[in-house]
């Protein structure tokens, strides 16, 4: 809103600036002389020259050294007294001087310019113009002289008095209206500077109200309002006001961007930019305004393309509000650019170039009030986002400190924090639970003696103290109760504020340990088992082996005397003969031997079910068991067999397991249970339960001895020890079938006779 107000009010004054064309009839003609600095340039040089130019329009001339004449003939043509004003745009650092002539009389003399002490005013106007009386059908000759410094713009023209009047109201209503837009702009920033201590604002603040100054140098409202008395300080003003204004230029962009965030290495150019404006600012007080001013030229452009530069690379680095600024400068920029080609007349001067710097200024600072603007908008985001980062933080550490006291209430260790002494400072449930006490007060009351409650003490003590840490240390706490349980203890040393402080971490391992003893048992019985089964294999293999070798020596000792008879040719047919059949009977013997020893090895390798794949079929299972009975029990009328069959038929089973059990058990019980007796009695138990099979079988044999039933299930194991044709692995057999096949269970009966139970899924 603040730019677009801006805009109106500009056009507005360029309107208003626009010459009024005279409506009387008036006759107008203009010429130039120029005259070479070092030479005469009086009113009399002026007056006899003949080096007068023709010209429709005086124009600009650039930083021209020269003296420059300006002759206006006026001829009235109309019949009444008419009055008019001559007006010279103001002229910075010039003399001024208006000649009137009525034909060759001289009227009247008005010396002006800012350059002297009394700029000699005639209208409440800060440009150069004189009155002017014509009467009807007169002429009148008026001579302009400029000398000065700066660029020679030579705009003059012949206005009504009525228009001057109105030219003058609307120059001051706009120029205030712009002085005070941008003085209140600047007390408004230096306002919201002062109050949040950012110094971007205080510095724009300065920027705004040296760049007011600047302009008011460079149109001459400066001189006219503010140091009217003061002819010396205005040759210096404009280079005293650039300087200050190119140093808060430096310093603004500094504290706006914070360039050095993105640049950085931009210090050290930051420190020559400075350098380089002590430097001006020496020359603006040391050498001649019209060096000094052109040294404030160079200085401008150098300074402005770095600047422009920096703030187009940290738009690239996306710095916030360094659009805005880049923006901004660029107005300025291109509005300074206009002024200085205008005023060494490369371009046409007009309303546009002549105020372009002072219009991109006024926009330059308005859009950077937009970027503070804006900063403020993005700092207070980014206050409310940390400020809901701190809200979150803390929610969240309060959320993690409940997470932790939920977890040291009920973690499943014992945790406890010790002083640099060893006291107990807090302990929680577990470990209160794992070392028997009734409460935490109990532990801390304990002080320095809690370490003692550790087999390991000092151990403990050395690595924690000497280490700063000790880890699933294994030792042996003594409970308040007296009970002693296996533990490990991990501990932590820590500083907190200065004072060291322990984090101990304690878990109760005796279940493992027990479990540790457990497996143990169970890894030496299984090598007992490993090495019975070794001790049972060799054993049943020994005897046959041994046989084989005595056969092969006795064969080969007999080979050995044949050979011997035959080389002395004393071999007769009866040795022959009697040499065949001792052969012949040593051959049969290996023979039997080795027929014993594949017997024993097709034995063992059907201990092992581990690759075996029944299958499962739909059988009616009391036919079916019955049918196996008869067969095994067809040469055996004295042993008498009864089943009892409870299931229903169709049963899903492993008919050929079924079969492998009973021949095994059946078997047992004619070899081992009726070895001494003439007649005996079998039973059959089998009943279905929640879908499982449950099995019992009974004879009323010799039974099992007390010192076989322990391992009755073990490899090798048998009541007929010595006998070739029984090896121990029949039961042995069958327990590796229920138990990885079926995954069933095998239980010995403690019933008189031999009676188990078996139990398996469905």
């Amino acid at each position: 809103m603040p730019l677009k107000l801006l805009f109106i009010v500009y056009f507005v004054f360029c309107a208003s600036m626009t010459s009024y064309a005279v409506t009387s009839e008036l006759e107008i003609s203009k010429r130039l002389l120029r005259i070479d600095p070092g030479q005469e340039s009086d009113l009399s040089v002026a007056l006899s020259s003949e080096n007068w130019q023709p010209v429709d329009s005086f124009g600009v001339h650039g930083y021209d050294k020269g003296i420059y004449w300006l002759s206006i003939h006026i001829q009235s043509h109309n019949n009444q007294l008419e009055r008019f004003v001559v007006r010279n745009l103001y002229a910075l650092h010039d003399f001024v001087d208006f000649y009137v002539f009525d034909d060759a009389q001289l009227i009247q003399h008005w010396p002006m310019g800012d350059f002297r002490a009394d700029p000699g005013w005639v209208f409440s106007d800060k440009n150069f113009a004189i009155p002017l009386e014509l009467p009807p059908h007169a002429q009148r000759y008026v001579y302009i002289r400029i000398e000065g410094m700066n660029s020679k713009v030579l705009k003059t023209e012949v206005i009504g008095h009525s228009e001057m009047q109105e030219n003058i109201h609307w120059s001051r209503l706009i120029f205030g209206a712009i002085y005070g837009m941008m003085v209140i702009m600047a007390l408004y920033n230096l306002i919201i500077g002062v109050f949040v201590r950012d110094k971007a604002y205080v510095l724009y603040a300065c920027q705004v109200i040296l760049f007011c100054l600047f302009i008011m140098t460079i149109n001459g409202d400066g001189r006219y309002y503010l140091w009217r008395n003061w002819a010396d300080f205005n040759q210096y003003a404009i280079q005293i006001f650039g300087v200050l204004y190119v140093f808060f230029i430096i310093l603004f962009p500094w504290y706006l961007l914070k360039p050095y965030k993105k640049i950085p290495n931009i210090k050290y150019w930051f420190f020559i930019l400075c350098g380089i404006e002590l430097l001006f600012a020496m020359a603006v007080i040391t050498l001649p305004s019209d060096v000094s001013m052109r040294i404030a030229v160079a200085v401008s452009a150098l300074f402005s393309p770095i600047l422009l530069l920096t703030g187009v690379y940290l738009v690239y680095k996306k710095v916030p509000v360094a659009g805005i600024y880049t923006f901004a400068w660029s107005f300025y920029l291109v509005g300074a650019t206009l002024v200085g080609l205008a005023a060494a007349n490369i371009i046409e001067m007009n309303i546009f170039t002549l105020n372009g710097g002072a219009v991109g200024g006024i926009i330059e600072q308005v859009l950077l009030s937009i970027a503070l603007a804006k900063r403020i908008h993005l700092e207070r985001q980014e206050k409310i986002l940390a400020l809901e980062k701190v809200a979150h933080s803390e929610s969240e550490a309060a959320r993690q400190r409940k997470n932790f006291q939920a977890l040291f209430e009920r973690a499943p260790v014992g945790i406890v924090t010790l002083d640099h002494s060893g006291g107990t400072t807090s302990i929680n449930p577990k470990g209160c639970e794992l070392m028997g006490f009734d409460s935490p007060h109990q532990a801390i009351e304990l002080g320095a003696d809690f370490s003692g409650l550790f087999s390991t003490k000092q151990d403990i003590e050395m690595q924690s103290v000497l280490k700063g840490r000790i880890t699933d240390h294994e030792t042996v706490i003594t409970t308040q109760s007296g009970e002693h349980k296996h533990c490990t203890i991990t501990l932590i040393k820590r500083l907190d504020n200065d004072n060291t402080v322990y984090e101990g971490y304690i878990t109760d391992i005796s279940e493992r340990k027990k479990a540790q003893a457990i497996l143990q048992a169970m890894e030496e019985e299984r090598m007992s088992s490993l090495e019975q089964l070794v001790t049972g294999v060799a054993h049943e293999i020994n005897t046959p082996l041994g046989i084989n070798l005595t056969s092969v020596s006795f064969a080969k000792d007999e080979l050995e005397k044949v050979n011997h008879q035959l080389l002395d040719k004393s071999i007769t047919q009866a040795g022959l003969a009697s040499y065949i059949d001792e052969s012949r009977s040593a051959f049969g013997l290996m023979e039997s031997s080795l027929k014993k020893i594949s017997e024993l090895v097709s034995t063992f390798k059907q201990v092992s079910f581990k690759n075996i794949q029944p299958e499962k079929q739909n059988i009616n299972l009391k036919p079916y068991l019955k049918s196996i009975f008869v067969e095994l029990l067809k040469d055996k009328p004295q042993v008498i067999f009864n089943l009892d069959i409870k299931a229903e038929e169709g049963l899903l089973v492993f008919p050929d397991l079924f079969e492998i059990i009973l021949k095994q058990l059946i078997e047992n019980s004619l070899i081992h249970g009726f070895k001494n007796q003439e007649a005996g009695h079998i039973s059959l138990l089998l009943f279905t339960h929640n879908e499982r099979i449950s099995m019992e079988y009974r004879d009323d044999g010799a039974g099992v001895d007390d010192a076989l039933k322990g391992k009755i299930f073990d490899p090798f194991v048998t009541s007929n020890r010595g006998n070739a044709n029984h090896s121990g692995l029949g039961l042995y057999r069958i327990y590796n079938l229920v138990t990885q096949v079926l995954k069933g269970d095998i239980q010995l009966l403690d019933d008189p006779g031999f009676a188990i139970r078996i139990e398996f899924d469905v």
